[in-house]
């Protein structure tokens, strides 16, 4: 965890290899070709000398002594262990660890879901150009467990960052669709389920500007008039479920989501 407070106007992340992972990918360096015209230091070619390049670990090591003792002793040192994982995953650590800061309220900081299983009952909010996700466009398989796709929604999510307002997450036609696919709630401790709400209910200030029309006061908050099933997470996550899926359903996608997002 970061244990980073937001009152710290800087912080340093170190992404670290332990030595047993490093000697273990060198290993393999020697397998490694270089492309075609790499010659120059640093190349793959180069790091095919494994002593050459547990020379420079230990020397990046030794020279990072002081700079991560400093960031340390004052607790503003994030470490992320990056360790024979793919840079998409590595990204996705980051992302993460960004999202658990304890911030004060700002625009980017409120993520809202709200999973949608008919586009006409939010219709108003698809005029506000609303980011609309749809499930059966980001997965290969849309039938396929539902824990595959919550983790793929999660991490699609944490690619197009933080929107103006919120996300509609269409299910059509994917297995968060199907009731009897859905099967039993994860065991997870980090939701509280709260009373049907509306979506002005979860909105900060700047949010709300956002779907308000100033030049078309008579209109009112057209976008405001479903009653939301509502799941509130930590690091201000908020997800909500039109009115059209079961309690259970919700349930469920709720629960694994929320485990999911740590």
């Amino acid at each position: 965890s970061s244990g980073i407070s937001a009152e710290y106007g800087a912080f340093a992340m170190h992404l670290y290899i332990d030595k047993e992972n490093l000697n273990r990918q060198l290993g393999t360096a020697k397998q490694l070709s270089a492309p075609e015209g790499c010659t120059a230091p640093g190349g793959i070619s180069d790091e095919a000398d494994v002593e050459v390049t547990k020379k420079r670990h230990a020397f990046f090591e030794e020279a990072l002594i002081p700079v991560r003792n400093y960031f340390k002793d004052s607790d503003r040192l994030i470490e992320v262990d990056v360790s024979s994982i793919s840079k998409e995953k590595i990204w996705f650590k980051i992302v993460r660890v960004f999202a658990s800061f304890n911030m004060s309220e700002r625009r980017n900081n409120n993520l809202i879901v709200i999973f949608i299983k008919d586009r006409a009952t939010v219709e108003a909010l698809i005029e506000c150009q609303i980011r609309l996700i749809r499930v059966a466009d980001i997965v290969d398989e849309p039938e396929s467990d539902y824990n595959l796709l919550l983790e793929c929604l999660i991490y699609q999510i944490g690619e197009l960052g933080s929107p103006d307002v919120c996300y509609l997450v269409d299910v059509t036609g994917s297995s968060l669709n199907n009731p009897e696919a859905l099967t039993e709630p994860t065991k997870c401790l980090i939701y509280e389920l709260q009373e049907r709400t509306a979506l002005s209910t979860q909105l900060n200030k700047y949010q709300t500007s956002q779907l308000d029309d100033p030049e078309n006061k008579e209109a009112g908050k057209s976008w405001d008039s479903n009653e939301y099933i509502g799941y509130k997470a930590p690091n201000n996550l908020t997800l909500l479920f039109t009115p059209d899926f079961d309690a259970h359903s919700a349930e469920v996608i709720a629960t694994t989501y929320c485990s999911m997002e740590k």
